[in-house]
């Protein structure tokens, strides 16, 4: 599976080398524990993401699994999903929120699901933790981060329980950070239209999130989720194992953004 999944990075980088600014999202609702993963296709594929940031001006943006700590699905055996790991990637988590009558954000907790811990059937939560893989970056610095010298999952997080959606005539709920991924790549396209038309630039690399939360001048660019678990780490104030950064505020990112790129 992973050498049809960077044929198809492949096929993006090629596609758009041919239609230069068709695009500047990819979202991607795969992953596997690190050590599920040869070295060969980790390889191949950090080459393509890092290929579709540098190279082709885009973010690329990957759900950071669905079994909470434990990507492999072994209950306290700890790990993080690949590529959500790689450090070119933006990993997303999840969270579960609440609103109110008015429609107003009420309530918004880590998404997590302990009910059952002889499998995760992809319901333990949001997946983050410690890469054994990958390296530090050196931009991944905001308050809250841990000073480690591994990569640390995941960046953000975005609403991942009970999300309507209208398939085939009817209307249904999905969830997951499968979900949460192509909320954020959306919400980042459309960032980076009003900075194409406002400033004519904008950024892909990964450390414009942490540039902007450490930089945002009075915005609020995140939703800080500082309650909930993902069954082993715990959500407080500031990037956390769980929720990383936080949800998206994108009126305000995108005004944070306007300064930062």
């Amino acid at each position: 599976v992973w050498v049809n999944v960077n044929d198809m990075l492949q096929r993006i980088i090629d596609d758009n080398v041919n239609n230069a600014n068709t695009g500047n999202t990819v979202s991607i609702s795969l992953g596997a524990a690190e050590d599920e993963i040869s070295q060969q296709d980790m390889r191949a594929i950090d080459r393509s993401i890092q290929q579709l940031t540098q190279v082709n001006h885009m973010t690329v943006f990957v759900a950071s699994g669905d079994c909470g700590a434990f990507t492999s699905g072994q209950y306290g055996k700890l790990g993080v999903s690949f590529p959500a790991s790689d450090p070119w990637s933006i990993a997303v988590g999840g969270t579960i929120m609440q609103i109110d009558g008015q429609n107003n954000r009420a309530n918004e907790v880590v998404w997590s699901d302990g009910s059952d811990r002889s499998q995760c059937n992809n319901r333990w939560g949001s997946g983050g933790g410690i890469s054994t893989v990958f390296q530090h970056s050196d931009w991944q610095t905001a308050a809250g981060v841990p000073s480690r010298p591994q990569r640390q999952l995941p960046d953000v997080s975005a609403v991942a329980y009970a999300l309507a959606v209208y398939y085939k005539g009817q209307w249904g709920s999905v969830g997951g950070t499968s979900a949460a991924a192509p909320i954020w790549a959306t919400g980042l396209a459309l960032v980076n239209q009003g900075l194409l038309q406002q400033v004519h630039t904008f950024k892909p690399s990964p450390s414009l999130f942490y540039t902007i939360a450490n930089n945002s001048s009075g915005a609020r660019p995140y939703y800080n989720v500082t309650r909930g678990n993902n069954l082993y780490y715990k959500a407080g104030p500031g990037w956390s194992y769980t929720s990383g950064l936080g949800t998206p505020n994108f009126v305000d990112f995108y005004q944070a953004a306007l300064k930062n790129v």
